[in-house]
């Protein structure tokens, strides 16, 4: 029988950090992602939506709204999600999902 003395023991603190540098790394290459986020509306004509590509896993932690979403919608490569009242301000928070920094301009 080993004693917890036989064992070695790690601490990893900025590991959570660099794991989610490397996962935004990856949505900026489009490599693995497996949802795609339509932002704002496709009727209107004002501006065009902007297609965000990320991560369901990521996404669903940082987030209980999106979790909700993407278990009502488990197979959908694509959602809208136009009930956003501004474009950029949608991608700035779904960018902190990711980079753990949040901007927000007044």
């Amino acid at each position: 029988m080993s004693s917890s003395s036989d064992t070695l023991h790690f601490s990893l603190p900025a590991h959570g950090d660099s794991v989610l540098h490397k996962m935004n790394a990856l949505r900026e290459e489009h490599r693995f992602c497996d949802i795609t986020l339509i932002l704002g509306s496709l009727n209107t004509s004002a501006s065009q939506p902007v297609h965000f590509h990320g991560h369901r896993v990521v996404l669903a932690a940082s987030s209980d709204f999106l979790r909700v979403q993407f278990l009502l919608h488990k197979d959908q490569a694509e959602m809208s999600v136009s009930a956003v009242s501004s474009v950029r301000v949608a991608k700035t928070l779904l960018l902190s999902c990711y980079t753990g920094f949040l901007e927000v301009r007044y």
